[in-house]
């Protein structure tokens, strides 16, 4: 099996980790781009400084770290904002992730590149075939209240992202996670199988 980027995008709350999940027993070697996201604001990072210039310091904790919900509390639902702290990480999670896809040979017959913010970070350039998780809005809203998200920071967050039926046009596939867990996996081994049919 030749080595391939499939990336995993869709909304938030559709069930992008778990799809991923299933990749990664299909023999995936992953990469997350939000737990990259995680490493590039930590504190000391390039990131972080901008962050902290352009945001102020209202949602650090006690050690000076970006506590993420309050960054996100900050920053979604004013797409100016919005734009500004992509502005400040993508440049250096694209970085990383390239670097992480230069050491996938390490693992996995295939990559597996998670990405919630794919498309409006330009990261499908660095993937051979984009599968968008989909699930309805309904369901995106409550598993963001089981977090602990109410309804308008829900809603936010759903919002600040690009539009489900606009990732979908744009992706190679479409995994529909509307019904039983189950169903995931038939899906996905359909996308292997055709990605994967010539090698």
């Amino acid at each position: 099996m030749s080595r391939k980027v499939i990336a995993i995008t869709g909304g938030v709350a559709t069930g992008k980790s778990t799809v991923t999940g299933i990749f990664e027993k299909l023999g995936g070697f992953v990469i997350s781009a939000d737990e990259v996201g995680h490493e590039v604001i930590k504190k000391g990072k390039p990131a972080y400084r901008k962050i902290i210039k352009a945001f102020g310091r209202a949602f650090l904790d006690g050690h000076g770290e970006i506590i993420r919900r309050e960054l996100g509390k900050v920053v979604f639902g004013r797409a100016s904002r919005v734009k500004k702290l992509n502005g400040i990480t993508h440049p250096e999670i694209i970085r990383h992730i390239k670097k992480e896809i230069k050491k996938g040979a390490r693992g996995g017959k295939f990559i597996v590149l998670e990405a919630p913010l794919l498309f409006e970070a330009k990261l499908e350039k660095l993937a051979g075939a984009v599968v968008t998780v989909y699930a309805c809005r309904n369901s995106q809203l409550k598993r963001l209240e089981a977090k602990g998200y109410n309804r308008g920071d829900a809603v936010a967050r759903i919002e600040a992202q690009m539009p489900l039926p606009e990732k979908m046009l744009r992706s190679q596939y479409v995994i529909f996670n509307t019904g039983a867990k189950k169903n995931l996996l038939p899906q996905a081994r359909t996308i292997i199988k055709k990605e994967f049919k010539n090698a």
